[in-house]
């Protein structure tokens, strides 16, 4: 393995739309090319030889659309293991359904929570404080936090 890539988006779980804002990152990010689906970025990731971190970002609490779930993120990876390693994404302003979507995860090896791509994600706000944190705490997950504005937003 000659890289671990820590940051992978999954392409859009099938049967749900793509995101408003899909274009747009493409052209930002230069993509020429996206995978179709999962099968086809583990193909891309085998031939450079890298293992992915993969995870979804539930935006759904500022655009209404839905996220992909963590289950897809957990059978992506199950699919593909030498590729592919899967992270639960929940967006903590969704309050007890994100602790639920955690309890009810199939891809629990660490958690990121995700931002709302706005600045109004404070991670040490105390409805986060008390609510992931005491999840992943008593579990001994790692908990990845975004603390800065995303890339295009």
């Amino acid at each position: 393995m000659r890289a671990i890539d820590m940051h992978v988006h999954v392409p859009r779980q099938p049967g749900l739309p793509e995101i408003g804002i899909e274009a747009q990152l493409q052209r930002y990010f230069r993509v020429t090319d996206p995978p179709h689906d999962a099968k086809d970025m583990a193909a891309k990731y085998k031939e450079m030889d890298i293992l992915g971190v993969i995870f979804s970002v539930d935006t759904e609490t500022s655009t209404g659309e839905p996220p992909d779930t963590n289950d897809y993120v957990a059978s992506s990876e199950k699919s593909n293991p030498e590729q592919f390693i899967g992270i639960a994404s929940v967006h903590p302003w969704k309050g007890k359904a994100a602790v639920l979507e955690l309890r009810d995860s199939s891809c629990i090896r660490c958690i990121r929570l995700s931002s709302p791509m706005t600045p109004t994600f404070i991670p040490c706000t105390r409805k986060l404080l008390s609510l992931a944190f005491p999840y992943c705490s008593t579990r001994a997950l790692p908990e990845r936090v975004p603390v800065r504005q995303a890339g295009p937003g």
